[in-house]
C-alpha cells in the first residue's frame, strides 16, 4: 500500500505537481527553494521618499496572506487505510531552522510547534479526503542574528550549524505515542547574492542638503545621461545625514517564480560621518522606505544584546544602540589624550608623546598629562609672537574643555584591582578593568565603519566563482587579537556560500573602506566585461614629481626655485608656480578644509573635525620663523564656530607637507606596503582582471617607520578627493572630480605619459594620452565649484583680532584663487578671463551670490589627474563624468558613498547561472593573506 506522502515542488519548476520527477527530487540537494520572507507583498516600492513608518514584514503577520509569493505551498497525501483511528501526524524540522520555519494551514493560520519540543509541528486532524494543504515561509536569511546570542568574542567562529539547508519529516504518531518516519522533503534557503556594478542600474539614492549641492548637481546631470532616475532623499527626514551607501546593501534572492530584492539594513548609527551623539541618520529612511512587493528587508543585526558579567557579580545586558552611547563616551578619553598630545608637539617639538596602552590607562593618566601640557604652553608663550601666543592660548583652552567632559562620564572605583564605573544604558553599572576593556572593544567592533556599506564590494563572474566575488576590508587588530569587521556580520555574508569572499587589509585608512581603494568598472574591450580601478598613490606622486621636475626646467637659471631640493615653504616669499615656460597651477582651488569644534551638551559627545595634517604642517611652516604670514593659511585653534581654510595649495608645497619628521614621503611609504599589496591580492584573486592605477594622494603621516609597524592605531585618509570611490550607471562612469594641478597641453601630456610609464600603465592606454582625448574631454576649460566662504578670524583672549584666514567672498577673491591659470595676466586681464564669463555669480557689489557657484573658463591648460584618469576610461569604453565630491571628501567619503544603486539582476545571457545550481564556496578555506605583521597568518592560519 502507498505510503503517506509530503509534497512539495522539490524540482523548482514552480509548480507543486506531485509528478513522479518532482517526488524523486525530494531528497536530492538543494530540493524546495524557499524565499525567506521579508518582504510586504500589498505595498508597492514608492517613487519619492516620505516620513513614513516601519512597514511590517510578510512573515509577522498574523495569518498568511493569499498571494504571498515567498509562501511555499505543501501537501499532505494518506491513502486510505494509512492512518488510523487516533493516530497523528506531526512535522519536524531539523537544526536551527524550527525557529525560523513556519507552517500555516489553508486559512493562514499558524500551525503551533509541540510544548517542550519546538522542533515538533502539530499538524490537525487530517481531512476526509485524505489531502491536507499547507504552507511554509521562512523568517529570516541564513546567518542571521535572530535566534543567536551576541557574546565579547571579537573573531568570526566557523561552526557547521547549516542555516541554508534544512530537512522536514513527516511522521505518524500512533495510539501508543510512538512516532513513525513517513516521509521526508529538503528544502533550501535562498541565499542572497550580492549585486555588481554591471548590472543595469533602475533607480538610485542621494540625499540633497545646502552643502551637498556641488555633488548632487553634478550627479543628477550625469545620471540623466545614463537613464537613471535620481530618488532625491529629504534631508529633513534623515537629520542632513547623507552617507546613503554606508546605510544599507543592495542584494538579490532568486526563487523558483523569480528574482526578489532584499535591503540589508547595516549596523550603522553614525550621523553625517561624524562621532558625535546621534539624533537621527538614515536608518527611518531605509526601515520606511524600501519593504514592499519583492523587495525585503533584513534587520536583524539592528536587535541584538550583548550579556556581560559585572564586578558587583550581576549580568548586563546592553543593547546594540546603547553600546554605540557608552563608547563614544569612552572615545572622549583617547581623544583628549590625542588632543594634548598635538598641542605638546605644537607648542614644543621636542614634546614627549603620551601613549597609553588602553582607553583605561589614558583615563588613569588623563590629570597629569594635562598638567603637563600645561607647563609645556607656559613656557612656549613667553616671547612668543602675538599670533602663536593666540593659539597657544586656544589649545589650552580646548584641551582643558575636552578633559573636563571625559572625565565626567567615568569614575574609578578600588585601588589593588580598579574597577570603571560608568552609565551603561541607563543603568550605573561597575566592571574590572579587563572586563570594560573587553566589553569596550566589541561595542567598538560591533560599530566599527568596517560594517558599513562602502566596505563591501561584488564582482561579476570570475574564474572560480560563477556568481562573483564580495571583497570586503578586513583585518586582525593585534592590539585586542579581533577582526575589524564584526564577526556577526561576517557571518551574514559566509553563511550564503555562493560568493567567495575576499578580504583586503584596510586597517590602515581611518574610515577602512574597500571602495577608498577600489571600484569594479565595466570593460567592454576584455571578454570578462568588467576591470578595476585602483588607489594608487605612486601614480599620483609620479605626476606631482614630474610636473614639479617639468616646471623647474623651465625656470632661468637664477630664479629662486630653480634649485636641487626643495625648501620648505615661506610665510613671506611668493608662493604660485607660474614663471618659466612650464608653468604649474595649485590642486584644490575655489576649496576650503572644514574645522569643527564644538562643546558638547551634557551626556553628548563633543564633536571635533580638524583640517587635514598636510595642510596643518603648511599653516605652521607659514606662521613659524619670523612670525610674518602674508598667504592668509593659518589655523585657529579650540572650541568655537565653524571655521574654514583655503585649500588650494602647490605641487611643491604638498610634496614638502606630505613627508613626515624624517623627510620621507608617506605616500610612497602607503603605496609600497599597502596599495600594492592589496593590488597584489586582487590580481590573483580575480584572473585575468585589469587592475588599473588611478592617482590619489593620502594623508601625510607623523613618522613613516612608526606607521609601518603600527598602522592601525593612527590610521590615514584620502588627501586628494579619491577617484577610485567612483558609481557606475549604466555603461557611465562617474568620477570624483580630483582638482588637480593643470598645465599646457604639451606639458600635461609629457607629464602623464611619463607617470603611466613609470607605474606600470599598459602602453594602449598611455597612447590615449594625447592632443585628440583633450579635445573629445573639453579638458582645455576649466570648471570649478566654488563655495562661498567668511574668513577664519584668530583672536586673543580679550577679542583682539590677530590674524584672519582664507575667505572667498569677492571677486578679488576669485581672481586670486585661479590667476595661476594666466601666467602674468594683469588685473584686467583676470577680469576677462575669469571674472567675465561668470559674471552672473556676483551682484553689483562685486560679491559672490550663492554658497556654491560653478565657475567656467578657458585656460588653455590641463588637469593632469583628469588626463590620467580619462585616458583610462577610454580604454574602458566607457562614458566618464567628473562629479564634484567636495563635500564628501571632506568627511572621508567620496561620491560612491553618498549615493546608493538599486540594480536588476544579469541575464543569463551573461552567464549568470542559477544560484542553487551554483557550487558552495567555505568562507577562509586557506590562509588570508593580511600583512606580514599579522598574527594570525604568522601563526599559519585562522
Amino acid at each position: 500500500m502507498a505510503g503517506i506522502e509530503l509534497h512539495a515542488d522539490y524540482d523548482r519548476d514552480g509548480r507543486l505537481t506531485r509528478s513522479a520527477p518532482e517526488r524523486a527530487a525530494r531528497l536530492q540537494w538543494p530540493g524546495a527553494i524557499v524565499v525567506p520572507n521579508l518582504d510586504r507583498d500589498q505595498r508597492r516600492l514608492p517613487v519619492s521618499v516620505g516620513n513614513a513608518s516601519l512597514a511590517q514584514a510578510d512573515y509577522d503577520r498574523a495569518t498568511v496572506h493569499s498571494a504571498d509569493d515567498e509562501v511555499v505551498p505543501l501537501e499532505i497525501r494518506v491513502p486510505a487505510g494509512a492512518l488510523q483511528t487516533g493516530e497523528r501526524l506531526v512535522i519536524r524540522c531539523s537544526g536551527i531552522m524550527h525557529t525560523r520555519v513556519r507552517l500555516s494551514d489553508a486559512s493562514g493560520v499558524i500551525i503551533g510547534h509541540r510544548l517542550a519540543a519546538p522542533e515538533i509541528y502539530e499538524l490537525p486532524a487530517m481531512p476526509a479526503n485524505g489531502i491536507f494543504g499547507f504552507s511554509l515561509q521562512v523568517r529570516t536569511i541564513a546567518g542571521a542574528a535572530f535566534g543567536r546570542v551576541s557574546n565579547l568574542d571579537l573573531r568570526y567562529r566557523e561552526d557547521q550549524r547549516e542555516e541554508t539547508r534544512f530537512t522536514l519529516t513527516l511522521m505518524r504518531r500512533d495510539t501508543n505515542g510512538v512516532e513513525h518516519v513517513e516521509d521526508q522533503g529538503r528544502f533550501s534557503v535562498a541565499p542572497f547574492i550580492l549585486v555588481d556594478r554591471l548590472a543595469r542600474a533602475y533607480r538610485v539614492y542621494m540625499v540633497n542638503n545646502a552643502d551637498n549641492w556641488p555633488a548632487f548637481s553634478d550627479f543628477w546631470r550625469a545620471a540623466g545621461r545614463a537613464r537613471v532616475p535620481v530618488i532625491d532623499v529629504d534631508w529633513r527626514f534623515t537629520g542632513n545625514d547623507t552617507w546613503v551607501q554606508d546605510q544599507y546593501q543592495h542584494s538579490l534572492l532568486q526563487g523558483v517564480n523569480g528574482w526578489r530584492e532584499l535591503i540589508l539594513h547595516l549596523p550603522r548609527l553614525r550621523h553625517d560621518n561624524a562621532n558625535n551623539t546621534v539624533t537621527e541618520n538614515l536608518e527611518e529612511f531605509v526601515n520606511s522606505h524600501f519593504r514592499s512587493r519583492n523587495i525585503g528587508l533584513y534587520r536583524d543585526l539592528w536587535d541584538r544584546v550583548v550579556p556581560v558579567p559585572t564586578a558587583t557579580h550581576t549580568i548586563a545586558r546592553p543593547s546594540f544602540r546603547e553600546l554605540e552611547a557608552w563608547i563614544k563616551k569612552a572615545n572622549r578619553i583617547m581623544s583628549a589624550i590625542s588632543e594634548i598630545n598635538r598641542a605638546g608637539a605644537f607648542a614644543d617639538s621636542a614634546w614627549r608623546q603620551i601613549n597609553p596602552d588602553t582607553w583605561v590607562d589614558a583615563l588613569f593618566a588623563l590629570q597629569s598629562s594635562l598638567d603637563r601640557l600645561h607647563r609645556t604652553i607656559g613656557e612656549a608663550r613667553n616671547g612668543a609672537p602675538p599670533e602663536r601666543d593666540a593659539q597657544l592660548d586656544g589649545l589650552k583652552a580646548a584641551t582643558q574643555a575636552l578633559v573636563d567632559a571625559a572625565l565626567g562620564e567615568f569614575s574609578v572605583g578600588g585601588s589593588a584591582n580598579p574597577t570603571v564605573v560608568s552609565d551603561l544604558g541607563g543603568t550605573s553599572v561597575t566592571l574590572t578593568r579587563n572586563r570594560a576593556l573587553e566589553l569596550f572593544n566589541r561595542a567598538r567592533q560591533m560599530h566599527d565603519s568596517m560594517n558599513y556599506g562602502g566596505n563591501i564590494e561584488s564582482t561579476p563572474p570570475v574564474s572560480g566563482a560563477s556568481l562573483g566575488k564580495i571583497i570586503i576590508g578586513n583585518a586582525t587588530n593585534p592590539d585586542t587579537g579581533g577582526e575589524m569587521m564584526d564577526p556577526d556580520l561576517l557571518r551574514v555574508l559566509a553563511k550564503q556560500k555562493k560568493q567567495p569572499l575576499v578580504e583586503l587589509d584596510t586597517s590602515w585608512l581611518r574610515v577602512g573602506h574597500v571602495d577608498e581603494m577600489m571600484a569594479v568598472v565595466p570593460h567592454g574591450r576584455r571578454r570578462s566585461g568588467f576591470s578595476v580601478l585602483h588607489a594608487s598613490a605612486r601614480a599620483a606622486m609620479e605626476i606631482l614629481t614630474r610636473a614639479e621636475a617639468r616646471y623647474r626646467a623651465g625656470l632661468p637659471a637664477a630664479h629662486p626655485m630653480n634649485t636641487p631640493e626643495r625648501r620648505p615653504p615661506s610665510g613671506v616669499l611668493p608662493r604660485l608656480m607660474t614663471d618659466g615656460s612650464a608653468p604649474l597651477t595649485r590642486l584644490f582651488r575655489g576649496k576650503a578644509w572644514l574645522h569643527v569644534h564644538t562643546r558638547a551638551r551634557p551626556g553628548q559627545v563633543e564633536r571635533q573635525q580638524l583640517p587635514p595634517s598636510i595642510y596643518m604642517r603648511l599653516s605652521e611652516a607659514f606662521g613659524g620663523g619670523s612670525g610674518f604670514n602674508v598667504h592668509r593659511i593659518g589655523f585657529v585653534p579650540g572650541i568655537g564656530p565653524t571655521r574654514r581654510y583655503p585649500a588650494d595649495i602647490t605641487p611643491t608645497e604638498l610634496l614638502w607637507a606630505e613627508t613626515d619628521r624624517t623627510g620621507k614621503s608617506s605616500n610612497i611609504a602607503i603605496d609600497d606596503q599597502f596599495l600594492h599589496a592589496s593590488r597584489s591580492i586582487l590580481e590573483n584573486e580575480l584572473p585575468g582582471i585589469a587592475v588599473l592605477p588611478v592617482p590619489v594622494l593620502f594623508e601625510r603621516v607623523d613618522n613613516v617607520d612608526l606607521f609601518r609597524r603600527f598602522y592601525w592605531r593612527d590610521p590615514t585618509t584620502a588627501f586628494s578627493p579619491d577617484v577610485a570611490n567612483s558609481q557606475v550607471l549604466n555603461g557611465h562612469i562617474l568620477v570624483p572630480k580630483p582638482y588637480g594641478p593643470r598645465m599646457h597641453t604639451d606639458d600635461a601630456i609629457a607629464v602623464v605619459q611619463g607617470a603611466m610609464k613609470a607605474v606600470k600603465i599598459p602602453a594602449g592606454i598611455r597612447a590615449r594620452v594625447g592632443r585628440r582625448l583633450i579635445s573629445a574631454q573639453h579638458m582645455t576649460r576649466a570648471s570649478y565649484w566654488v563655495e562661498k566662504v567668511d574668513p577664519a578670524y584668530l583672536t586673543s583672549s580679550i577679542g583682539t583680532i590677530r590674524a584672519s584666514y582664507g575667505g572667498m567672498r569677492t571677486e578679488d577673491d576669485v581672481k586670486a584663487v585661479f590667476k595661476d591659470s594666466f601666467p602674468g595676466a594683469d588685473d584686467a586681464a583676470l577680469e576677462r578671463h575669469i571674472i567675465h564669463p561668470n559674471r552672473r555669480h556676483f551682484d553689483g557689489r562685486g560679491m559672490l551670490r550663492k554658497d556654491h557657484s560653478l565657475f567656467r573658463f578657458r585656460d588653455d591648460m590641463v588637469d593632469l589627474f583628469e588626463l590620467f584618469i580619462a585616458a583610462v576610461a577610454a580604454q574602458l569604453g566607457v562614458r566618464l563624468h567628473f562629479v564634484d565630491s567636495w563635500f564628501y571628501h571632506l568627511g572621508e567619503g567620496e561620491i560612491h558613498c553618498g549615493s546608493n544603486v538599486l540594480r536588476k539582476p544579469r541575464s543569463r545571457l551573461a552567464g549568470v547561472p542559477n544560484v542553487w545550481d551554483a557550487p558552495d564556496h567555505n568562507f577562509r578555506s586557506r590562509t588570508i593573506r593580511f600583512d606580514q605583521a599579522d598574527p594570525i597568518q604568522a601563526s599559519g592560519g585562522r
